[in-house]
C-alpha cells in the first residue's frame, strides 16, 4: 500500500513540473510574440516624426499651402498640371454648364 501512495504521489509531482514547465514556455512565447509584433503607437509614431523645432513645423506648413495654391507643370508632354482645388472646382463647372443659347 505504501508503494502505491507513493507511486500516486510521485504522478503527483510529475504532472504539476510538467504544467508549470508548460506554463512558463507558453509565457515565453507570448513574450516573444509580444515582442516581435509591438508596434508602435499612432501618437508615437507622430511624436517621432514631428519636428523638434517649431519654427520646422510652421515652415513646413507653409511651404505645403503655398504648393496647394500653386498652378504648375507635372508633365508638361501629356497636359498635367497641378491647380488650386478652388480653381479646379470652377474649370469643372464650366465645362459641365449646360450651353443655353442667348435670348433675342
Amino acid at each position: 500500500m505504501h508503494s502505491v501512495v507513493c507511486r500516486d504521489n510521485l504522478r503527483l509531482v510529475q504532472a504539476i513540473v510538467i504544467a508549470m514547465l508548460a506554463g512558463v514556455v507558453v509565457f515565453i512565447i507570448m513574450a516573444v510574440v509580444q515582442w516581435q509584433f509591438d508596434l508602435p503607437t499612432p501618437a508615437a509614431l507622430a511624436a517621432a516624426q514631428a519636428p523638434a523645432d517649431p519654427s520646422e513645423y510652421h515652415q513646413l506648413r507653409d511651404q505645403q499651402l503655398e504648393t496647394l495654391k500653386s498652378c504648375r507643370w507635372i508633365d508638361k508632354s501629356k497636359n498635367a498640371a497641378t491647380l488650386p482645388i478652388e480653381r479646379a472646382m470652377d474649370l469643372i463647372v464650366r465645362e459641365n454648364a449646360p450651353r443655353t443659347e442667348p435670348q433675342p
